[in-house]
């Protein structure tokens, strides 16, 4: 595992990586753990994408509608669980609180003040604190529910390529493992994004098999070269947040986190 701000890469097991206690659960309203959302992950995408996931690799074996619609539901959850979107959206409410707090100073200092309503004829939210724009626990984690239906339904229209590795080479995947390329745009808003002509989403999904959808790539499994690994590993350390997952120790890995050892 490759992780930044490290000095060098260390090893890791699989069950322990990219975990973090308590990302999923939720506060009652008597203070209480709640892990409704683990479980409806657990019991409605993790559980049965994982009993096909073997499908997924097997030239031999094509998926089922029903199957296609349930891996498309783990790759849409794959865009919202990660801890990135998690402090984007800590970082937009946070710019959000401190101009309310900036607009409320202005109001209590000037009675005659009016906020300008973002739509002509609709009235402006009426916020009496900063605070109404923090975010909560839950807040957080009800956003991994945020569009997936849509991105999910996206996906699954697409075309489905699993690329196969040489082997000599193999995939990486990191903590944030759903990399989008689009040579025609430099759009990343995330809908507008993946429904545009030449959007390429790769999803690693073994060391020796990704699968990329698209609009114009084959359907079916394809073998490529050394150098279409490379390609779709440099997509995959462009995405990652912080770490890299790598079956074993590379140069331009070391590379790109530790830059030019000596010798």
């Amino acid at each position: 595992m490759y992780r930044r701000g490290e000095s060098s890469p260390r090893l890791s097991n699989p069950r322990a990586t990219g975990f973090e206690n308590d990302f999923y659960t939720m506060i009652g309203p008597d203070g209480q753990r709640d892990t409704t959302m683990e479980e409806l992950l657990a019991q409605r995408v993790d559980g049965p994408t994982s009993a096909i996931w073997h499908k997924l690799l097997d030239p031999s074996q094509q998926l089922t509608p029903d199957e296609r619609a349930q891996v498309a539901i783990f790759i849409a959850f794959l865009f919202t669980r990660t801890s990135s979107l998690r402090r984007m959206l800590q970082d937009v409410f946070a710019e959000l609180e401190e101009k309310t707090r900036i607009l409320l100073d202005k109001r209590a200092n000037d009675p005659t003040w009016r906020p300008v309503p973002l739509t002509p004829g609709v009235p402006a939210y009426p916020i009496s604190s900063p605070e109404d724009l923090k975010l909560t626990q839950n807040d957080l984690v009800a956003s991994v529910l945020s569009g997936v239906e849509e991105v999910a339904q996206i996906v699954s229209q697409m075309n489905w390529t699993f690329v196969h590795a040489p082997f000599d080479s193999h995939f990486i995947t990191s903590d944030n493992p759903v990399a989008r390329h689009n040579p025609f745009t430099k759009d990343l808003r995330l809908l507008a994004d993946i429904t545009k002509p030449g959007i390429e989403i790769t999803v690693p999904i073994s060391k020796n098999c990704c699968l990329v959808c698209s609009y114009h790539g084959p359907e079916g499994h394809i073998d490529v070269e050394a150098h279409g690994v490379d390609l779709i590993n440099r997509r995959t350390l462009t995405w990652a947040d912080s770490e890299v997952y790598s079956s074993t120790r590379e140069e331009w890995l070391d590379r790109e986190f530790f830059g030019d050892l000596p010798k």
